[in-house]
C-alpha cells in the first residue's frame, strides 16, 4: 500500500470487537507485532494489511457474503463444491 493509506490497525481491531492476542491470530502474526502496528513502531506489510482489508470486508457485508451461492448460479458437481469453504460452511 502507498504511504497515503495509513492503516489504522487499533481501529479495524476496535470495530472487529477483538483483543490483540486474536486479531494476531486471524492476522497469522505476534501479539507484540500488533502491539507495535498499533503504536505505530512498525508498518504491516502489505500481506497483513490485505488480511486485515479481508476481516473488515467480511465483518461489514457478511450476510451478503453468506447468501451468495455461486455453486447454485453455476451449478457446480458436489464432488467440486466439497473443496471449497464457502460451500462447507454454508
Amino acid at each position: 500500500m502507498t504511504d497515503s493509506l495509513r492503516f489504522d490497525v487499533r481501529a479495524i481491531r476496535d470495530e472487529l470487537g477483538l483483543s490483540q492476542q486474536a486479531l494476531a491470530a486471524m492476522v497469522g502474526v505476534s501479539k507484540r507485532a500488533i502491539q507495535s502496528y498499533e503504536q505505530g513502531w512498525r508498518r504491516p506489510s502489505e500481506m497483513v494489511e490485505r488480511v486485515l482489508l479481508l476481516l473488515l470486508i467480511a465483518n461489514r457485508n457478511g450476510k451478503e457474503l453468506a447468501n451468495h451461492c455461486c455453486w447454485k448460479e453455476k451449478d457446480c458437481a458436489p464432488d467440486i463444491r466439497a473443496q471449497y469453504i464457502a460451500y462447507l460452511t454454508h
